[in-house]
């Protein structure tokens, strides 16, 4: 009996399968997915924007870039197009032309929370600024789902913080808390940095003192939110052998990978005990490769994703000879 073929998927239904493989994590497939439909219609506006996402989530912001600006051509009325290449040339430091694409996707999406949201981030508010406007009437609206009540009381919060009217802004910041819908369990987070203390402490990293990448070239910039960390790096990358790559995603997906790849069923941060050296020298690879794919001939780069203060034992193990600028301000 011949083998039966079955019918290719419609693009919506391909779509949507990379979609889903997408948000599994599975992003070689997802790619396959949007790539194949690429190929037989390069017109498929979706196709390229959700591969332009995948890019963004490798950190590979020019070939995002490019990914996004096919999709604009195609689609140019297309809010979210606009917004996830905001955040593109944010990460590439382009601010005014990432504020003129946040303030697109608005003008194309008035209810478009989230994009209100990263553009109250994104600029300093003073009077007479449309956003005032606009956050004012979603915030009078009764029907706002959780997410986008919690996207739009924040950006209130932030715009009446530029307008210096911190009881206005609190009131707002404590309505998009409970919006998020989540409590904050200040013993979790203490007992998590003990553990990380408990595995990382003088002995285990003098002797795990040689493995890991030789490289220096990596510097990390860390310590708290609004501790300083965007200047250090605006700073660092001013001199030509440095470039800045911004808050990578690269040490937490190390970090997440690292129980799959250890003996044991230890969680992390106890998984670091066990780690092999193969192991950690294949993941500051890994880590190397994602992070230089846009650093040309830079003799270093910037890792400044702040929270990575919780992965410096790791880092050590990863590269023990880069370098660590710890931000710290007064509270």
């Amino acid at each position: 009996m011949p083998p039966v073929s079955r019918p290719k998927p419609s693009p919506r239904s391909a779509i949507q399968d990379g979609v889903a493989f997408q948000k599994a994590g599975n992003l070689l497939q997802a790619a396959r997915i949007y790539s194949a439909l690429i190929r037989d219609d390069p017109t498929n506006a979706d196709a390229w924007h959700l591969l332009g996402t995948i890019e963004i989530g490798r950190g590979h912001f020019d070939a995002a870039r490019d990914m996004i600006v096919q999709a604009l051509r195609i689609r140019p009325g297309a809010a979210i197009f606009h917004h996830n290449m905001a955040y593109v040339l944010s990460a590439q430091s382009r601010m005014d032309e990432s504020v003129a694409a946040y303030r697109k996707a608005v003008e194309l999406a008035p209810d478009y929370a989230e994009a209100q949201f990263n553009l109250s981030q994104s600029v300093r508010v003073a009077a007479g600024d449309p956003l005032i406007a606009a956050v004012e009437r979603l915030c009078a609206k009764p029907d706002l789902s959780g997410r986008d009540r919690c996207f739009i009381e924040f950006a209130a919060g932030k715009v009446y913080a530029d307008l210096g009217q911190h009881d206005r802004a609190f009131g707002h910041y404590a309505a998009g808390n409970k919006a998020h819908g989540t409590k904050a369990d200040p013993t979790l987070g203490r007992d998590y940095m003990e553990r990380i203390l408990a595995v990382c402490d003088k002995a285990f990293l003098e002797r795990r003192a040689g493995g890991g990448a030789p490289d220096a070239l990596p510097i990390f910039i860390v310590g708290m939110p609004r501790s300083g960390t965007t200047l250090a790096e605006q700073v660092l990358a001013s001199h030509p052998k440095v470039f800045g790559a911004g808050e990578l995603p690269l040490v937490e997906r190390v970090r997440a990978a690292l129980p799959r790849r250890t003996p044991g069923d230890d969680d992390y941060p106890d998984c670091l005990a066990d780690a092999p050296d193969p192991v950690i020298a294949d993941l500051a690879l890994t880590y190397m490769k994602h992070a230089t794919a846009n650093a040309g001939a830079a003799e270093y780069i910037t890792d400044k994703a702040p929270l990575n203060f919780r992965h410096l034992g790791l880092i050590a193990l990863l590269f023990p000879k880069a370098r660590i600028v710890h931000c710290r301000r007064d509270p």
